[in-house]
């Protein structure tokens, strides 16, 4: 069986000694994150200055984002063939619905360090009681109905929830369109499908 071999004890070493070079919210989105944090801190009094600070994370965040999660879904794979291993070709599909939560939490993340550096974080209590409470059922419907790709998609859709939660709080520190923000790189990345 696939997954009993993919739950093996060397394979789940060697997935895991490769994850950091595999996780792009590790080597390119928490470190700019951490780095903005305090610029935001410091221009919280100036809404100007801050909504342009959180557009130009924002916006590196989403097209570098985008760009890894379309080379990876294009190149997943290859990926899994030569880098972890053919154990995890079962995985193709799980992993390709993962790359939706890696484009949108870095995003989330941005969105929650502003909040926190400009005080509000009861903000973000309520954004990780609604990803929890959206993720808790989801979960166990979509194990029931899709097993791990199931899981995959209630995973997307928590990290959607969240952003989602964080939309109205963070709009009353920092002026910012979604449309303008989201538009040109999801119709970019929707041509690039085609």
């Amino acid at each position: 069986c696939a997954m009993s071999t993919i739950s093996s004890a060397p394979t789940s070493r060697a997935i895991s000694a490769r994850a950091p070079g595999v996780d792009p919210r590790r080597a390119f989105a928490n470190p700019l994150v951490d780095v903005f944090t305090p610029v935001f801190a410091r221009l919280q009094s100036e809404r100007q200055k801050l909504s342009q600070a959180f557009y130009r994370l924002a916006f590196l965040l989403l097209r570098a984002g985008l760009l890894v999660a379309g080379l990876f879904a294009l190149a997943m794979p290859e990926f899994i063939r030569y880098a972890i291993g053919p154990q995890w070709a079962p995985l193709l599909w799980t992993f390709r619905l993962m790359l939706l939560y890696t484009v949108l939490d870095p995003l989330r993340m941005a969105a929650s360090n502003l909040l926190l550096a400009t005080g509000q974080p009861g903000a973000l209590r309520d954004a990780s009681l609604g990803m929890a409470a959206f993720f808790l059922p989801a979960a166990i419907v979509g194990a029931a109905l899709a097993g791990i790709n199931g899981v995959a998609l209630a995973a997307d859709g928590m990290v959607v929830v969240g952003v989602w939660r964080l939309l109205r709080p963070l709009r009353a520190q920092v002026d910012f369109s979604l449309p303008r923000l989201l538009g040109p790189a999801l119709l970019a990345f929707a041509l690039g499908w085609l």
